[in-house]
């Protein structure tokens, strides 16, 4: 009746003239698919798994909140209040829980001997602000360990920089101004930090040393940093070390448990976090509008179905 005339004859019909159960029923039916619908697609999303990085500590940054519980390079983290994690995915999922709640958290952990061990974090030392930043494991002290990817070039994007000074695919990088490359990682970092500012470059082609100079282009984040550029793509086609990594599955039952689970507790942790943002305790910042909401949905559309 509140979209335009209503019939008499129809008027039994209507929204408005429906028994109290029959419109709170309806009002109710979408928000509770919503969740109806993250519950199976969780489920089966732990039925076909996921796989992940284990969560090994690479580094332990000197007087970090990590070195201060007793953390240490090499540890591998199994479990966080008594849930198994067998990724860093899995972690950070629980991690994050429990910077909410703001209390202490359990992590079990095994040396590179498979001693095990319990340590003890205060995540109330960490804010939700530096935690919805990204900055979580940073603010711990901890660095994971990552495979070590070789700074071989990939694609090159035409016309950019890396297209310009000469660059080809399969170019291994050896050292930029003097400075060794290690990595992938390390020639990422030393671009980022030389926008404008030309770098020679000694890289192995086919067998053959040889130089040459490229000059980063300036690109400017949302943040206000400035970073380097040149255009150029990791080698897609190369495989990393299999045994760092695993895949997190399950049966269908447990599955489901797991599903259930996962739901409540992504929902009750949104609670939280809008009560502490009415209480000040969290920026409004952690809010997203429809545009942030579209974005994240067309990236992890991007990575596949799971």
């Amino acid at each position: 009746e509140r979209e335009g005339h209503v019939p008499d004859a129809e008027k039994q019909f209507a929204f408005n003239t429906r028994p109290l159960l029959q419109r709170l029923a309806v009002v109710t039916a979408g928000p509770v698919f919503n969740f109806i619908f993250a519950i199976v697609a969780y489920w089966f999303t732990y039925m076909i798994g996921i796989t992940g990085l284990k969560p090994v500590i690479g580094e332990v940054e000197q007087e970090s909140i990590a070195m201060q519980a007793g953390f240490s390079s090499g540890q591998q983290i199994l479990g966080i209040d008594g849930n198994e994690t067998p990724t860093w995915l899995s972690v950070i999922d629980k991690t994050v829980a429990r910077v909410v709640d703001g209390g202490l958290v359990t992590f079990l952990v095994s040396n590179t001997e498979g001693q095990r061990q319990s340590v003890m974090l205060d995540m109330s030392r960490i804010s939700i602000d530096e935690m919805a930043s990204g900055q979580l494991l940073e603010r711990l002290g901890i660095k994971p360990r990552v495979p070590e990817f070789p700074a071989i070039i990939g694609e090159v994007t035409p016309g950019g920089a890396a297209d310009k000074a000469g660059l080809i695919m399969d170019d291994h990088i050896i050292t930029a101004d003097g400075t060794q490359i290690n990595g992938w990682i390390d020639w990422v970092e030393y671009v980022r930090a030389h926008a404008g500012n030309p770098i020679k470059v000694v890289l192995s082609r086919h067998g053959t040393d040889m130089s040459l100079s490229i000059t980063p282009e300036a690109l400017t984040l949302d943040s206000g940093e400035v970073v380097g550029r040149i255009g150029a793509a990791f080698d897609s086609n190369y495989q990393p070390d299999a045994s760092m990594y695993t895949l997190e599955s399950y049966a269908m039952f447990p599955a489901l448990f797991k599903a259930l689970d996962r739901t409540f507790e992504m929902s009750m942790m949104t609670l939280q976090i809008l009560g502490k943002m009415v209480m000040g305790e969290a920026s409004v910042k952690n809010l997203s509008g429809p545009i942030t909401i579209a974005k994240y949905a067309g990236d992890t559309a991007n990575l596949g179905i799971v």
